[in-house]
């Protein structure tokens, strides 16, 4: 499924189809043309509910893609005339930095290299002079597979999004609300029936 969420915040959810688990990453992965037909939805949706459409969409995922979502995605950017593309994936990761003191590395720590980054979304934070949590902090290890931004502006649109949780009462969540937010839904739908309708909009799964 897709979660969609506009500049204010406000969000909509989007079915997917099926997806098949990967023997070689242990990750689910959608067909091409699922990926394409999820995502021209999802367009679909946001243009029906704001009557406009969005001028760049940036597609956030869980597990890495493959080059056949990759070029289903491609395929719908170019059918629903979308100026701009940023594809995404993120995980979290076990690999930990360190520094000198007490403390853990500094929120917003980045580690940026051949083909993705490794990002502290929690960590220690200047301004407070402590780090604001219980257990050591882990990284997200993202992967740019296909974008027009720089990795400065998208690793900034990350830590934006792990602030976004409204069902939380964390000052930041180690994942984006992007991300967060699909999976707490997913979860939901996984015990409704295909065949049965489902409430576009966020407010009702929270």
């Amino acid at each position: 499924m897709a979660q969609i969420f506009n500049e204010r915040g406000e969000g909509m959810v989007v079915r997917g189809g099926p997806a098949q688990l990967d023997e070689r990453d242990r990750s689910p992965h959608l067909t091409g043309e699922d990926a394409r037909s999820l995502l021209i939805r999802t367009v679909e949706t946001y243009r029906r509910e704001h009557r406009t459409s969005p001028a760049r969409l940036v597609c956030h995922k869980s597990s890495y893609f493959t080059e056949e979502e990759l070029q289903g995605c491609a395929d719908a950017a170019r059918e629903m005339r979308l100026d701009a593309q940023d594809l995404v994936s993120l995980r979290r990761s076990s690999i930990r930095l360190y520094r000198t003191g007490n403390y853990p590395p500094l929120r917003g720590t980045a580690v940026v290299h051949d083909g993705g980054c490794l990002l502290y979304t929690q960590g220690s934070v200047d301004f407070y002079r402590c780090y604001p949590g219980l257990y050591t902090p882990r990284t997200l290890d993202l992967k740019f597979d296909r974008t027009e931004r720089g990795d400065a502006v998208l690793l900034a649109e990350v830590l934006a999004l792990t602030k976004l949780n409204w069902n939380s009462t964390h000052m930041v969540n180690l994942e984006p609300i992007t991300v967060a937010a699909a999976r707490g839904v997913g979860g939901i739908l996984r015990h409704v029936s295909r065949d049965s309708s489902i409430q576009s909009r966020f407010s009702f799964f929270m």
